[in-house]
């Protein structure tokens, strides 16, 4: 609601459509930092009030009952990573915190696919420059994790929206990275959006090649003009099947499996009729 709000501006007519793509990636970055950081100050307060006051209260009380200094220590109450799109008649803006990665489905006149990641995955093992921006605020990592002081537990995302304690001094941070870019319906076919219990099982090239395979063959048929129903169905299907992967590829393989969250969003106006190049 925050976000639809701080956006009506795409469609009041004060922005303008002669403004430019800088000027457009100034002005929505804006407004998903602000988006992202007064979700998470409420989240610090709903955690202020619920766990570190009585927590507080109880260490304070224990320690004045046994004459003990007791170090103070949060325990965890959850976070998340985000990955929110905004699309407009010629951008698409991807905002996110955390590790669930967009990747758009691009292909050439040839026919030829690649997998363009709109995201970079905000965790320990993935990023030197987070781990050391971590670092720097005092943390401190062991493996793949991040340990912040008072907090209990650790974390593997370096931003993310929640995980109040280990937020302490922006260790880890609410502040999304923010990409933006001109949509092209001639080479740019869908986005695909997943969650990494997908992303630990397939790379970002399996991804967008088995889902254009997919569209392809259940839209080519129907041919250029594809009812919204259709096309609603088809990429509902699609999401279906990678869950289904995901549980097949983690039994095989003995590895525990993650959260699995897909969401894939077609390019209007792309000709799901083109063949791709076989890999």
């Amino acid at each position: 609601i925050e976000l639809a709000a701080q956006l009506k501006w795409l469609s009041d007519g004060s922005y303008g459509t002669e403004r430019g793509l800088q000027q457009f990636e100034t002005r929505i970055s804006d407004v998903f930092t602000d988006t992202f950081t007064k979700f998470q100050s409420v989240l610090a307060e709903e955690y202020e009030s619920q766990v570190v006051r009585p927590v507080e209260e109880l260490r304070i009380a224990m320690e004045i009952e046994h004459g003990v200094d007791i170090p103070k220590s949060f325990p965890m109450k959850g976070g998340t990573t985000a990955t929110t799109i905004v699309v407009t008649d010629k951008y698409l803006a991807v905002a996110w915190v955390g590790d669930s990665r967009a990747v758009l489905c691009c292909i050439d006149e040839g026919g030829a696919l690649t997998a363009h990641d709109l995201t970079s995955d905000h965790n320990v093992e993935s990023s030197t420059k987070e781990r050391e921006r971590a670092e720097a605020k005092g943390g401190v990592v062991i493996g793949n994790r991040i340990c912040v002081d008072e907090a209990e537990g650790m974390v593997q995302v370096l931003r993310s929206l929640g995980d109040v304690p280990h937020h302490k001094n922006e260790i880890v941070t609410a502040i999304p990275e923010v990409t933006v870019l001109q949509i092209d319906p001639a080479h740019h076919a869908f986005v695909v959006v997943a969650s990494d219990g997908v992303w630990g099982c397939f790379s970002s090239d399996h991804v967008v090649r088995r889902t254009y395979d997919e569209l392809h063959a259940s839209l080519a048929a129907h041919g250029k003009d594809v009812s919204p129903l259709v096309m609603s169905s088809v990429l509902l299907e699609a999401c279906k099947k990678f869950e289904k992967e995901v549980e097949e590829s983690c039994q095989a393989s003995g590895r525990q499996r993650d959260d699995v969250v897909v969401c894939i969003l077609a390019v209007k106006d792309f000709n799901f009729q083109r063949k791709p190049l076989p890999i």
